[in-house]
């Protein structure tokens, strides 16, 4: 049985809370990472978790997309035990420490209430969309319960609907794909995380899921190393972003640890919230990540902030191209 098709309703109030948290991972094993990559790891505590980096499946070199990804695990573990009514407080983090250091701990206490966020409803719904969306306007009610979640302290969610800003962004995206799969450091480090189904593998993102008419090849890795049209994705990829009816860019006043996981946490819940909608979302790492396009983003964000991660949400104009990615199992990432 694939990892997002759980038994919700399962949940015992009887449990032993060891018995609770593993139940809530298995929300949280539900986030999105780089290049599906899943580079987290739980330590199950008394009272709580701790969180930590899989350095075997980190982001090579990238502490942000790392440290992003265990906001956004952090996030769908805090949502699904709120939702039963638990609070999660998370612990101090560090303004700079190496990656290997990180540790996330997490407290767990009755809130005596259950939480009614609609978020709860999008976690085992969200998935990434990398086709074409529709590109009619969003609805204003769609916009408004967007805009008005709630986002982690310093956060700031800048949404680009103008035609002027999203070919700018489009551009980005589409020469940073160019770059990310041109280069050979970064196509290796692509390589590694694309995988066909019969490889059935519990990490990185499906070949079906990226390209919708892929060249056949043995491996994933195979096809991103000698398979892949480059010029015909980068085409590809700046049509999503510029076609789509909204381009969301999260920026933070600082550039450090807390923020990233704070970024991490606030996408989260945007995009649970979101797929609760019905939205699909498609995130494109390179308009922040390749240094001559972050100063470029500051001037069309007109913010003296750090942007820290782009993405388009829209309604699919082809569902089928929406795929289940694999998962690691809790049994996988949780220990004592």
């Amino acid at each position: 049985m694939s990892a997002w098709d759980f038994d919700v309703d399962a949940y015992n109030e009887g449990w032993t809370l060891r018995e609770k948290l593993s139940f809530w991972l298995q929300f949280a094993a539900l986030a999105p990472s780089a290049h599906n990559n899943q580079p987290w790891d739980v330590a199950i505590l008394e009272d709580g978790i701790i969180v930590r980096p899989n350095l075997e499946l980190a982001t090579a070199g990238i502490p942000r997309l790392t440290t992003v990804s265990l906001g956004a695990f952090v996030e769908n573990f805090a949502c699904a035990a709120e939702h039963f009514g638990f609070a999660v407080h998370m612990g101090k983090i560090p303004l700079s420490v190496p990656l290997s250091q990180l540790e996330i701990p997490l407290t767990v206490t009755w809130a005596g209430a259950k939480s009614d966020n609609p978020a709860f409803t999008g976690m085992t719904k969200r998935h990434t969309n990398r086709g074409l969306y529709q590109p009619e306007p969003l609805a204003e009610t769609t916009l408004k319960t967007l805009g008005d979640m709630p986002r982690e302290e310093n956060v700031t969610l800048h949404f680009i609907d103008s035609v002027e800003d999203k070919e700018q962004i489009a551009e980005m995206a589409g020469r940073g794909l160019r770059t990310a799969v041109t280069m050979p450091g970064l196509r290796r480090e692509l390589a590694r995380f694309v995988k066909w189904e019969k490889e059935d593998s519990t990490v990185g993102m499906l070949v079906k899921a990226m390209v919708k008419n892929p060249v056949p090849s043995e491996t994933g890795e195979q096809f991103i190393l000698n398979g892949i049209d480059i010029p015909g994705e980068a085409r590809f990829a700046y049509e999503k972003f510029r076609s789509t009816p909204l381009i969301v860019v999260v920026s933070t006043p600082q550039d450090d640890m807390p923020s990233w996981l704070a970024v991490g946490r606030t996408v989260q819940r945007f995009l649970n919230l979101a797929a609760s909608l019905g939205l699909a979302h498609c995130i494109a790492a390179a308009p922040t990540e390749i240094p001559p396009f972050v100063p470029r983003m500051k001037r069309l964000l007109a913010t003296e902030g750090r942007p820290q991660l782009t993405f388009r949400i829209g309604f699919p104009q082809d569902p089928s191209f929406t795929h289940q990615s694999p998962r690691r199992t809790v049994s996988s990432i949780a220990g004592e």
